[in-house]
Formats: structure tokens, C-alpha cells, sequence
């Protein structure tokens, strides 16, 4: 049963959008590392069984529940991805028994998918945390230490040090804090009092007031308002001579990166199990100016990464203008010592497989261990610096706890325990049901997740098992890397978008600390930083990206059995990259015969406008297929037509995803436009399309 008769969008929806939500919890497996425009496990999982199973996913009857809770081996079977990124295509299709070739640029990508699929030894991992922590752990503990204000003697872990940007003001030479708000945090997350800095000295109080009202400092009496700071959209206002200015120019003329200092602490006793919020004092300063001088001592022999900043990507413009010259000045000292001491016992460790995993929790944790990560007040929590999925200059920051302690998250042992749990669910995957709102998980007997990495095709053609040739590369020429004729029975993937964010910029975060443990093994890893070059979507020339993505779909097409699909997903809110993924199907003689929409990965704010994304089945063009003539292509402009007025006479009723369910039955339509050489009447039809999404 073809896939575009046995795939159910309504099931598989529900399932989605729970996942995308708490994928941490129904797919462990996608936590191990950041991994950006990660799609649901469930959908590539529904995709793959659509493909290869002739049952229906889902069923009604109490005896049959369906293929996609049931075990799988289509062994013999072979997956391609082109652009495999985090790997989920390869992770969902490993479960059924189906062989992979996963291809990326991205050495990160490549890291985090082998990662994914490489087995770990628990008893060993479990031995060498006690090792690392004795090693070099306990002394990074007491670089975060403080004393607990709530009983005045106890020592207390430091969960997150506030740190404050500040400036001298250009026209009165004040020194300046940079406070876009005055706020710390709440009480407790569900508290009506939240904690308040005073602008003045530092006096942290509570206050129940309205935030956008006046406050009284309790020490001091100044007065100021609590959500009003002095720097508000990186327009500095000085306190002192209320002079005005934009942050950037004050940073490009002195030449030189914001300066900043402590301003609080949040800290959990474990004597008096308090977590609790102080003001920095002597002892604090005088702790952290000690771990600095430490490191200066030793940094020359220390592995940190000492590459410069490339200046020439977009996401990393913003870094640049605030003074960022190298990746080791997103980090402070005591963040970089505690780092480099942690690597640098890390790769003592002689197994080569259990140091990697450690290396993927150390690279993990860096996203909460940066001088770019904000703090929640209203959750108590920090946030990761690619919440935004750039780098944004936060002027206030918070530093985590490295090692980690008994709350917070975002710590090295909060990496090491989601490696555990994701190799837990390796070993015992699960699905979810859904029925009357209540979410129980299935165990799939059976199932398990793990592959061996091979290093050609002949040695995938010749395994009996579930196993995965990775390449970090390009996929425009698939004949260098081995790959025949007609030898992949399923291309599944997320190809990029042509003027989107480019995430092999923000890989260079990760990039450039990987490197340091995976250079001697993996020459992908030689380079200083990613060479994106070749990376498509880099460009933002119509042309060439749609050219590159027509030299991949053809080899695509060389690679695939005639009767096998080409099945991806896209997400955009620009009808002109609709026209080129159409186009480039056309070039590459590939026939759309079926879209469905379905939940992408869950954001609070869309990058795109929306949650969507949408599959595109294509399979190849043959010369059985039926030609476009005139009256073909007048029935299909009718269909379209009419499919435009029942979507409007709901217009008010309409429920979400309505719009792209729409989209996607046009869709395949749409391509005969691309056949009967009328392009512009595409681009016409495509505008309507979206400009009826602007009106919702």
C-alpha cells in the first residue's frame, strides 16, 4: 500500500504535537545534544511505515492496535538522508530494522547522530563519572560555593551567579550599569513577591507592588521603577548625565567587548534545604578573583578553544558589534577554567566510544554556560543562549554551576543522567496513545535503537543488520562516496531553506570544544571552524540554491529504485521558496503526488508563522505518466478553484491547521503548473495562497 494511500495525518497529528512539546520525555534519545529544526521521532516513524508496511498504522479493534505500536524489521531495506542533520530520519528507521545513509556538512550533526546510535556501556559510563568527579569534579564544585544567608554559617552551592553588562558613559565618564529591568526573581515561581535590585546599592528586597510602579529601596530609599531600566532596545540612557546612546557605537569606538560584574547569587543550602537568593559579598568577590587568578596561571596548557569569531555570518553579526572577537570571550573565567579542567580529564579517558560520550555532555552543557544566557524570573530557571536560535547579548546574564548541584538544570551531570536516560530508551523504545486526553506509554517489544558505523556501502550492503554508513559531506555527488544506481529503497529528509538561518554558524559554538577531543580521530573535525561553503541555503541567490538543491535531488533520483519515493518535509512562509522546492523537483524529474500536513517542531514564537510542516511525497517521473493537456490542466485549475471557495465559505469557522491542510492538498496540483510551463501562474496561485493566511 503506497504511502499516499496509508498515511494518517489526523493520528499521527495528535501524536506529533504532544512529542514536539516534552520531546525530552516521549523521545529521550533527541536529548543527548542541541540539534536545531529537530522534526518529530513519531512522524518520520509514521513515514517509514507508511512506506514499508502494508497494514494500517492504527486501528480501532481492542485485538489489533495497529502497525505503528507493533515491532518491525524490514531488514534489507536501505534509508538515505542527504541532509540528515540530528539524525531523527535515521533514529526512526534504525527501529524498524532499516539500514542508513546519513550525509550533513555539519561535523556536529554527524557527532550528535553517531552519538545517537552508538551503544553505551552503563556500568562503565556509571565508573567513570565517579572517576571524573573525583578527579577534577569536586574541585569545579568549590569553585561555586558561598555561604548560606538564611542560617549565616553553612556553606551553600551557588546555583546561578546574576552578572550585570556595564560601560563607561562616553559623555560624563561614569562607570554604568546596563539594567534593561531591575528584577532578580520570584520568590517562589507561583509567588506574588518577586525580588528587586536597587540601582543604587545593590540591596536586594522582595516587593508585592506592581512592577511597573515606584519602589522604595529598604537600605538606601531610592526610588526607582522595578520593570524600567536604563537601557532599554540597546539604547543607553546614563544615570548620572542622561545622556543617551546605542550600546554599539559606544562598544565599536573603545574597540573592546562590555565589562561586567556580580550582582547576586541564587544558592541552595543542603543543611537547611533552602534555596534562596543573597547579594555578592567580599568572600564571593574574593573567591571568584582567587579561581581567576588560578586560571591565569594555568590557561596556557589548558584545551579551550582560542579560534577567532569568523566575522562574515549573519548570526554572528551581533556578536561582533558587542566586542565578541574570539569563542573563548562567550565564556568568563571561572566558566572557562571549570570547562577546560573538565576536557582535559575527559580526554585522559582511553575507550574512545565512553569519552565521546562524555565529550557530547560536556558540548551540551556549554548552552548553559555561556556569558549570552538569560534568566526566567517568572520559572527561577536560566535559559539556554539558542532559545532564540541566534546569539543574542543579554545585559544581564546568569552563570550556572558547571558540575551542577541538587537544583537547577542545564549542568554537566544534568547532560551525563540524559545520556543514561536516552540509552535507556534505547534499549526499551516507546510510543504514546492518546485517548480521552490521558497520554500512557507503549512498550514496543523488540524495539531497540543501534547501529554500527561503517565506513562504505559495501560494507552496508553486505550487513545483515540495522546498521549506518555517516558522512560528513556533501550529498551532491553521491558517486564518490560509493553509492550505486538503484540501490535505496526510501530518500527521507528536511532539506534546508534558501534565506534561512544558517546552522552551521551557530554550530561553531559547539564546534569549536568538539574539535579539541575528535581532531586526531576525525579529520571533518581538522578545520578550525565549520567550512560552510558549500552548505545550501548559504547563498542567497535563487538561482544557485535552487541549482545545488537540483544536483542533490538528482542523485537522489540516480540512487533510488524506479517504484521507491522521495518523501521530505518543508516549512516556509514564503511562496518563492515553494516555487523553487517545486521547481527543483521538476528539474530533477521528480512528480509530487502527495502533501500532508503535519506538527513540526513546538516554538513559542514561530520562526515562520507557523507550527506546520508539510510532507511532500515524490516519486519519479516515467513515461507512463499521463501528459499534461490542456483539458487535464483547465480540470486541474477548476479543482483548485474550487477548493478556494469551500476554504472560504468557512472563513470565521476555521480551526488550526485548517490553512495548511488546504496548502497541502493544492500542493501537488500546483507542480503541473511547473509541467505545463506556466510558472507564473504558480507564483500567482501561491500568492492567493498565502495572502488567504495573512487574513486569519
Amino acid at each position: 500500500m503506497p504511502i499516499e494511500k496509508n498515511f494518517p495525518v489526523a493520528s499521527i497529528q495528535e501524536i506529533a504535537k504532544v512529542e514536539s512539546q516534552r520531546r525530552q520525555f516521549y523521545r529521550p534519545i533527541y536529548s543527548i545534544h542541541k540539534s536545531w529544526a529537530r522534526r518529530p521521532g513519531s512522524t518520520f516513524r509514521a513515514i517509514g511505515l507508511a512506506q514499508f508496511s502494508d497494514t494500517h498504522l492504527f486501528s480501532s479493534t481492542e485485538d489489533d492496535e495497529g502497525a505503528f505500536y507493533r515491532n518491525h524489521n524490514f531488514s534489507g531495506k536501505i534509508v538515505l538522508d542527504p541532509f540528515c542533520g540530528g539524525g531523527t530520519s535515521l533514529i526512526e528507521l534504525n527501529r524498524l530494522g532499516v539500514k542508513s545513509i546519513g550525509i550533513d556538512l555539519n561535523p556536529v550533526a554527524w557527532f550528535t547522530t553517531k552519538k545517537e546510535l552508538d551503544s553505551l556501556n552503563k556500568e562503565k559510563f556509571n565508573q567513570k563519572i565517579t572517576w571524573i568527579f573525583t578527579h577534577v569534579g569536586k574541585r569545579i564544585k568549590e569553585f561555586y560555593q558561598t555561604k548560606c544567608s538564611e542560617c549565616g554559617s553553612h556553606h551553600a552551592d551557588i546555583m546561578y551567579t546574576f552578572w550585570v553588562r556595564t560601560i563607561q558613559c562616553p559623555s560624563c565618564q561614569s562607570n554604568e550599569d546596563l539594567f534593561k529591568y531591575y528584577i532578580i526573581g520570584k520568590k517562589q515561581r507561583k509567588s506574588l513577591e518577586t525580588l528587586v535590585i536597587c540601582p543604587e546599592c545593590d540591596m536586594l528586597f522582595s516587593t508585592r507592588e506592581d512592577l511597573s510602579s515606584q519602589s522604595t529601596c529598604l537600605n538606601c530609599e531610592t526610588k526607582f521603577i522595578p520593570q524600567k531600566g536604563n537601557c532599554k532596545k540597546k539604547i543607553f540612557t546614563c544615570t548620572k548625565c542622561e545622556s543617551e546612546f546605542r550600546l554599539v557605537d559606544i562598544v565599536k569606538e573603545n574597540v573592546q567587548s562590555l565589562s561586567s560584574r556580580q550582582i547576586a547569587i541564587e544558592f541552595y543550602c543542603k543543611t537547611c534545604r533552602y534555596r534562596g537568593y543573597k547579594s555578592v559579598d567580599e568572600e564571593d568577590i574574593k573567591n571568584y578573583n582567587k579561581i581567576v587568578d588560578s586560571f591565569e596561571e594555568q590557561k596556557e596548557s589548558l584545551p579551550y578553544p582560542r579560534e577567532l569569531i569568523p566575522e562574515s555570518g549573519s548570526n554572528v553579526k551581533n556578536l561582533i558589534n558587542y566586542g565578541f572577537k574570539t569563542f573563548a570571550s562567550l565564556f568568563n573565567p571561572r566558566q572557562l577554567f571549570s570547562l577546560s579542567l573538565l576536557l582535559e580529564t575527559i580526554l585522559l579517558i582511553k575507550d574512545q566510544n565512553l569519552k565521546e560520550f562524555f565529550v557530547c555532555a560536556l558540548s551540551s552543557c556549554l548552552e548553559f554556560h555561556t556569558v549570552l544566557s538569560p534568566y526566567n524570573y517568572t520559572m527561577k530557571q536560566i535559559v539556554n543562549v539558542f532559545n532564540f536560535q541566534s546569539f543574542l547579548v543579554p545585559l544581564q546574564y546568569v552563570e550556572n554551576n558547571v558540575w551542577g548541584t541538587d537544583k537547577g538544570n542545564g549542568t554537566f551531570i544534568t547532560y551525563l543522567e540524559k545520556i543514561k536516560r536516552a540509552k535507556e530508551y534505547c534499549e526499551a523504545p516507546f510510543e504514546i496513545r492518546i485517548q480521552e486526553n490521558r497520554i500512557t506509554r507503549v512498550p514496543i517489544p523488540g524495539d531497540r535503537i543501534h547501529a554500527k558505523i561503517l565506513e562504505n556501502f559495501d560494507q552496508l550492503k553486505e550487513s545483515v543488520n540495522a546498521d549506518s554508513l555517516l558522512i560528513a559531506g556533501t550529498s551532491i555527488n553521491l558517486m564518490k562516496y560509493g553509492i550505486p544506481d538503484q540501490s535505496v529503497d526510501l530518500v527521507l529528509t528536511d532539506p534546508p531553506y534558501f534565506d534561512y538561518i544558517q546552522y552551521s554558524e551557530l554550530a561553531n559554538f559547539f564546534y569549536v570544544w568538539l574539535r579539541l577531543a575528535l581532531k586526531e580521530t576525525y579529520s571533518w573535525f581538522e578545520s578550525s571552524t565549520i567550512i560552510s561553503e558549500e552548505e545550501i541555503g548559504l547563498q542567497k541567490d535563487d538561482l544557485i540554491f535552487v541549482s545545488q538543491l537540483i544536483k542533490v535531488f538528482r542523485e537522489c533520483r540516480r540512487v533510488l529504485k524506479d517504484k521507491s519515493p522521495l518523501i521530505f518535509t518543508f516549512h516556509h512562509s514564503n511562496p518563492k521558496a515553494w516555487t523553487l522546492i517545486l521547481k527543483a523537483l521538476n528539474e530533477s524529474q521528480f512528480l509530487l503526488k502527495a502533501a500532508f500536513p503535519v506538527i513540526s517542531e513546538f516554538r513559542a514564537r514561530p520562526v515562520t508563522g507557523s507550527n506546520f510542516d508539510i510532507i511532500l511525497v515524490a516519486r519519479k517521473t516515467t513515461e507512463d505518466d499521463t501528459p499534461v493537456t490542456v483539458d487535464t490542466f483547465t480540470s486541474i485549475e477548476e479543482e483548485i478553484k474550487v477548493k478556494f471557495q469551500k476554504f472560504s465559505d468557512k472563513y470565521g469557522k476555521r480551526k488550526e491547521g485548517e490553512w495548511e491542510k488546504l496548502f497541502a492538498e493544492i500542493l501537488p496540483l500546483l507542480s503541473f503548473y511547473l509541467l505545463h510551463g506556466t510558472e507564473n501562474d504558480l507564483k500567482k496561485t501561491l500568492a492567493k495562497l498565502f495572502q488567504m493566511k495573512k487574513l486569519l
